[in-house]
């Protein structure tokens, strides 16, 4: 013996041809388009879905930023800017070759050769 089950229809029902609609989408005028896609239910879930990530990862990212920042103020050992070593190193050899032109202006010939 079975059991009798339960059936429930559901129906949709809209002004709009679901053809028409998805013409307008894409290739209506920028008004038809527009009124389509926010009449699109699972675009607009999406849509919201993908811009709240973007909010998201971009309060993420700018706090890694701030800290990042505020942590190199305090570092002695960083440039503005720099994450690396180099530009000591450059400020360390135009240093030196300042000190080197002034005490010994004979190893620099500025040019000529």
């Amino acid at each position: 013996m079975t059991k009798p089950t339960k059936q429930i229809s559901i129906s949709f029902h809209s002004t709009i041809d679901m053809d028409e609609h998805e013409k307008n989408l894409m290739t209506g005028t920028l008004q038809q388009r527009k009124e389509a896609f926010k009449e699109d239910e699972e675009l607009m879930r999406e849509t919201t879905k993908f811009i709240s990530e973007v909010i998201e990862t971009a309060a993420t990212e700018a706090s890694k930023r701030k800290i990042q920042s505020e942590g190199a103020e305090g570092e002695g050992s960083r440039l503005k800017g720099g994450d690396t070593i180099a530009g000591w190193n450059n400020r360390a050899r135009g240093f030196c070759n300042r000190i080197l032109n002034a005490l010994c202006p004979c190893f620099t010939n500025h040019g000529k050769s």
